[in-house]
This record gives C-alpha cells, structure tokens and sequence, in this order.
C-alpha cells in the first residue's frame, strides 16, 4: 500500500488526509565534509582555472622546431629546450595525481613505471647544462688578452733606430689607429723616464742643435749634410751601446745613482763630449 493511499492525520492518526510528497524528499543530501577540505576544495579549482589560462597562453606563444634551431647560442637554445622539458614533466605528474595516482609508484602499484625514471634523466641533463653554463660564464669573466699596438710601435722603433721615415710614420699612424679605436689615449700611469734614457736625450738634442749651428755658420750644405748625417749615426750608435748597457742586469743592480750616471756618461763620451758641442 502506498503512502498516498494511506490516510495519515497530522497525529498519527489514519484517516486525516492524503499525503504529498515533494521531489526534493528523494534528493541525496550533499556530502558532509570538513570546513578544511572544502577550502582546499575551492583554492584547487581556482588554481586549475589559472592553469588552463596559462596553458592556453603558452600553448598560442609555443615555439616551433624551427623557432628553437633559429637561436644563434647553443646555450640559449639548450636552456629553452630544458623548460620545455621540465613544464612537460611537471604537467604530466599533476595530471597523474589529479587522478589518483602516484606517478613514482611502480606499475604493478597503479602508478607509472617511467615517472621517477623521465624525472632522473631531466636532473641528468639540467646538471649538465648548469655546468655548461658556469664554464661559459667563468670564460666571459676572464680578462681578454690584446695587442696595444701603441706600446709595440714604441718598442720597435726604439729597438730598431735605422728606421726609414716612411716606416716611422706607418708605426705612428699605426699607434693613433689603435688609440682612437680603443677610445682615446691610454691613461694607465706611465712610467717615469730612467735617468740613462734622459741622459741620452739630452745629449742627443744638444748635439744636434750644436750640429745645426755649426751648419749655418759655415754655410756649406753639402758639408752640413755630412755633419748631420754623421751626428745620426753616432746617436743610432750611442742608442744601441745604452742598449747594451740596460740589459747587463747584473751591471745595473750594482750601480744606482750618480755612480750609474757617471759610468754611462763615460761610456757615451765614447763617441763625442759636451766639450765639444759647445766649442762647435
């Protein structure tokens, strides 16, 4: 007998009246869970929806195989490509537990046999390229070795003193270049002239000069080229016994001061005095 045929009154009673039952009478009341899980509940789903967003953005801006072989730096390249391997592994494991399923277990656990297996190799591999880019960075760090090509025009002309007009203006031009490329002159501290070295300039200017004035006095060309000729020789010739003299290191540590100033005069006066240049 139904419920409907049965007359139940308000107090139990039969006869009072036809009963009616509402839909919602049959509906399975919600699941009563914790105040807790319900929240977890709730941030998860919100958390998925900024996942699809994300994914969907990816997904419009993925770089294709040619995208990928069109990066010029191997590094660059194998750092995109890392990624890329590691948000498709990550992927893969939040959809397994979205699941219900440990993607470390093993197969025969309901789990993925390859999930701990595809995590090693990328550690592998990211090992790999940390090194690689540590080495990278350890070679942009050290110093660049270069040619101051200012410094080696120096040196060659005052190793070599029978240099040609020609070939000295070729090693200035040369030093200039080098300078403007580099961005104007070098500022480093320079050293401060040895005393032989200013000796010899001195001497080497004073006897010219007395070389010239003995030309204009005479008024003989032909026999001032000679003197001037002369006196160029014999300065190429003192340039290369102080030559001589600066790499004896052992002569050199034994005398400091006047006394090497007075050795070196001596052995200059070898080819002329002051004497002479002033009587001249």
């Amino acid at each position: 007998m139904s419920l409907a045929a049965a007359r139940i009154a308000p107090d139990g009673t039969a006869g009072a009246g036809p009963v009616t039952l509402k839909a919602s009478d049959h509906a399975p009341s919600p699941l009563d869970l914790p105040e807790d899980v319900q929240f977890q509940l709730g941030q998860f789903k919100h958390l998925l929806g900024e996942l699809q967003k994300a994914l969907q953005a990816a997904a419009a801006q993925a770089p294709s195989p040619a995208d990928i072989a069109a990066i010029p730096e191997p590094l660059d390249r194998a750092r995109l490509c890392m990624c890329i391997a590691k948000a498709v592994n990550s992927l893969h494991h939040v959809y397994l537990r979205a699941y219900g399923r440990d993607p470390f277990a093993p197969a025969t656990a309901g789990g993925v046999a390859v999930g701990r297996q595809e995590l090693d190799r990328i550690r592998q591999y990211d090992k790999k390229l940390a090194r690689a880019v540590h080495d990278a960075d350890l070679r942009a760090s050290r110093p660049v070795l270069s040619l101051d090509v200012a410094a080696a025009s120096r040196f060659i002309d005052a190793a070599i003193p029978d240099l040609s007009e020609q070939q000295r203006r070729d090693l200035k031009r040369a030093a200039q270049a080098a300078e403007a490329k580099r961005g104007g002159p070098d500022h480093r501290k320079g050293k401060k002239p040895r005393p032989q070295e200013a000796l010899v300039q001195d001497l080497d200017q004073e006897r010219i000069a007395a070389l010239q004035q003995r030309q204009q006095e005479d008024g003989d060309e032909g026999q001032g080229q000679d003197l001037v000729a002369e006196g160029a020789e014999e300065q190429a010739e003192a340039k290369d016994a102080a030559g001589k003299a600066r790499s004896s290191n052992g002569s050199r540590s034994r005398m400091t001061g006047p006394i090497y100033l007075q050795n070196y005069a001596n052995r200059f006066s070898k080819y002329f005095t002051i004497k002479e240049i002033v009587s001249c």
